[in-house]
């Protein structure tokens, strides 16, 4: 196989992971001010409003990665992660133990989403030699689980 036509597909999937990514953290941020709002637990609430600070980290870093690569990051909305983060605008559950355990469970749905993009992202970048892409996202970030 042809390295270049290799190399022009891997850049492809590494360029749709960007934007899919930059889809989820963008939907992701909307939300979380809403579940702190829906959240009974105090510490939680917290977690969830630390975690819109760290998220926000990472949408400048995949701007920073778009901007090295010069790709547009407009246009794309993931499906799954619009479903399940509209979900939660829409959950009935009262307020509560339940409720907060519903939505420490969405959230580590869509965290799981965003590590296993990131993971792909950094994997696509190294593979291109393009180690500032891998060194942005690989920033520490921590997650929205209760210790």
């Amino acid at each position: 196989m042809n390295a270049t036509l290799t190399e022009k597909t891997l850049n492809e999937v590494l360029i749709e992971q960007i934007t899919e990514l930059y889809s989820v953290e963008i939907q992701f941020l909307r939300t979380l001010p809403i579940m702190a709002e829906m959240a009974n637990d105090p510490g939680l609430k917290t977690r969830f409003m630390e975690y819109h600070a760290l998220a926000q980290r990472q949408l400048e870093r995949l701007h920073q990665a778009a901007e090295l690569l010069g790709i547009s990051l407009a246009g794309n909305h993931e499906q799954p992660m619009v479903i399940l983060i509209a979900k939660i605008a829409h959950d009935s559950t009262p307020p509560g133990m339940a409720k907060d355990a519903h939505l420490l469970c969405t959230a580590h749905k869509v965290e799981s989403y965003q590590k296993a993009g990131s993971v792909g992202i950094c994997t696509f970048a190294q593979m291109l030699g393009l180690d500032e892409v891998t060194d942005l996202l690989l920033a520490p970030k921590l997650g929205v689980g209760v210790n």
